[in-house]
């Protein structure tokens, strides 16, 4: 087998096992009381290496998606609404809560930019 074909199966599986082992960050309290979080090593590891990533790039996605469609959005008026949800919630996602918060308390952060 390739060693480079070796080195991205160990890092899938080792994903696989991480994100098997962590279902508990992930999930939500359904409570509606506002949480204190006090994330774990393990979900600041997740957050810094996985998710942190993957939001930076939807937020750069986002961006170019944005100016792509902004013709069309000028002529509907919606200009605002795309901006808030292709640019504003990703960057918000990805700066704005704490390492290792992968639950977002919408009342804790204003989503609009």
């Amino acid at each position: 087998m390739n060693p480079l074909k070796q080195i991205l199966s160990k890092a899938i599986i080792a994903l696989f096992i991480t994100l098997a082992a962590n279902q508990n960050i992930l999930a939500d309290d359904y409570s509606g009381e506002p949480k204190h979080y006090d994330p774990s090593a393990e979900a600041m590891i997740l957050d810094g290496l996985v998710v942190r990533p993957f939001s930076l790039a939807g937020t750069v996605i986002g961006t170019g998606v944005f100016v792509i469609t902004l013709p069309f959005t000028l002529f509907s008026g919606s200009v605002e609404q795309a901006g808030e949800r292709l640019i504003a919630e990703p960057a918000n996602y990805t700066f704005k809560r704490c390492l290792g918060c992968l639950r977002v308390d919408k009342r804790k952060y204003d989503l609009r930019y």
